[in-house]
């Protein structure tokens, strides 16, 4: 994704585009790719699921989610699992989409800002970083926050897990274990 409405797909080996999707509007984080499926959503709130066939073309194309208003975008690259995926809003939302049918399963609201943080899922629970500066904990079957922590600086950056620890940049350039 280079900033606009295009999905591209790129052959890793040749860096040769092997197919491109326009969507319906501005694409503000990566796709995630899950074996044969690639998910990415829009700035309008839309959720997109493109199955591919071999060599990279997109053999199949759906709107998971539409937006249900003009006013609340999707933000962060999408964390998937076999039967949901977890995405930020930019209505300060944590949301559990069914990869089935794009219902919302779940959504719970966070404090200030999401930003563009993406989620990351660790042991069953997902760990989220709001561009206010604060770190949560949740369950990935309720969204249930189990954790919260307030580093009253600006998270701008996904955190990174080695083993039984997380570390946070912020924008400020303070990192946090």
């Amino acid at each position: 994704v280079v900033c606009d409405s295009w999905v591209r797909i790129v052959n890793g080996t040749t860096g040769i585009p092997a197919d491109s999707l326009k969507l319906d509007a501005y694409i503000p984080a990566s796709p995630v790719v899950d074996g044969d499926n690639v998910y990415v959503a829009d700035y309008r709130g839309n959720v997109y699921e493109q199955t591919l066939a071999d060599g990279g073309r997109i053999m199949n194309h759906r709107k998971l989610l539409s937006a249900a208003k003009d006013d609340g975008g999707m933000l962060s690259v999408p964390v998937v699992t076999e039967d949901a995926l977890y995405i930020l809003t930019t209505d300060r939302r944590l949301a559990c989409l069914d990869r089935k049918d794009g219902k919302e399963k779940w959504y719970v609201s966070l404090k200030g800002d999401a930003g563009e943080c993406s989620p990351i899922l660790v042991d069953n629970r997902l760990l989220v970083c709001t561009k206010t500066g604060i770190v949560s904990i949740h369950e990935v079957s309720t969204g249930r926050q189990l954790w919260e922590y307030e580093t009253g600086e600006q998270i701008i950056a996904k955190p990174l897990v080695i083993g039984s620890h997380f570390y946070i940049q912020t924008a400020r350039g303070t990192l946090l274990c």
